[in-house]
């Protein structure tokens, strides 16, 4: 997949929120690729556009988004739903637990989705049997297919909220905060549950998160937002062991580990307001570097190290 210099965001009353600005990057076929930031950075919003789901008041002003052969954005949202979505792109939306129709068996939910994509003359017991094998090849009982969303545990809810984004093996999964409002021993079970899928079904997984750490345990490669705009991208190993951009290893130093005795810092500030973000760097009012250009220019996303990017004028030439 593709994304090419993406701008988009929201009109309001105020004027333009630029949520999105200019992000451009390449996700592998079969990797894990993580997003990580703050909350309000634009990771929901980037989604949206990755999954094509541009709607009134999300407006793309430019870019595109490319699936192989298959152009995402701009395009039409009935020709995606016709053609793509389910099929070769998939989204787990944020809070997924919540998807559920209340009055509808857990069943119901794949039999709408299946028979809305191509399966709409197959008999009932066929899909059944179809969907109870998917279900338990992820882990899950067969029975909660005969449960209520009510019945079922928060945990048990994103699981199945993961296998009905997946009964039609799409190539690519979009997974947005997947473990936010879950126990961490659900949380490690969720992982573990989307780094098998990934491989079993050679599928490419799209993660995002404000938890950083949580990303490098599943991540093969992963880009650092902050107010809208990617500053850094890089394997994990080389995020986790030379952070460059300034922002990421606030990120990193400000998150608490097990068994690991350091001080915990803190970021000062806020991130800016995106109806009229600041000139130059969006970081530089918090940043303990900041310089002179970093208040005028934008710095470029550049290659410092092999597959290890970032938009930073530390390391750019000025």
């Amino acid at each position: 997949m593709k994304v090419n210099n993406v701008t988009g965001g929201y009109y309001t009353q105020k004027g333009f929120v630029n949520a999105v600005n200019n992000v451009r990057f390449e996700v592998l076929q079969g990797e894990v690729f993580g997003i990580a930031g703050e909350s309000g950075c634009g990771k929901t919003t980037l989604m949206k556009i990755i999954y094509g789901y541009v709607v009134p008041p999300l407006k793309v002003i430019k870019g595109t988004v490319v699936l192989e052969d298959e152009q995402i954005v701009p395009s039409n949202i009935t020709l995606l739903q016709k053609n793509v979505w389910w099929r070769k792109i998939s989204w787990i939306p944020q809070a997924a637990q919540n998807i559920f129709n209340p009055l509808k068996k857990i069943f119901d939910h794949f039999e709408e989705t299946l028979k809305s994509h191509g399966y709409g003359d197959t008999p009932k017991a066929e899909l059944r049997e179809l969907v109870e094998k998917h279900i338990v090849r992820l882990g899950l009982p067969k029975e909660v297919l005969d449960s209520y969303p009510h019945q079922l545990s928060g945990g048990m809810k994103q699981r199945v909220a993961i296998a009905l984004a997946t009964i039609l093996k799409p190539r690519v999964l979009l997974a947005d905060e997947p473990t936010s409002a879950l126990d961490v021993v659900v949380q490690r079970a969720i992982l573990q549950l989307l780094k098998r899928m990934q491989k079993d079904f050679g599928m490419t997984i799209i993660l995002v998160s404000h938890d950083i750490h949580m990303l490098g345990v599943v991540a093969d490669r992963m880009a650092i937002m902050y107010a809208g705009e990617i500053v850094e991208i890089g394997d994990v190993k080389s995020i986790f062991e030379e952070p460059l951009h300034p922002y990421t290893r606030a990120l990193i130093e400000s998150v608490p580990q097990l068994g690991v005795k350091k001080v915990i810092k803190g970021l000062a500030g806020q991130p800016p307001d995106l109806l009229s973000p600041p000139p130059g760097c969006r970081f530089h009012p918090r940043c303990p570097f900041a310089m002179d250009i970093c208040r005028r220019e934008k710095p470029p996303l550049i290659e410092v190290g092999k597959g290890h990017f970032v938009a930073c004028w530390l390391y750019a030439k000025r």
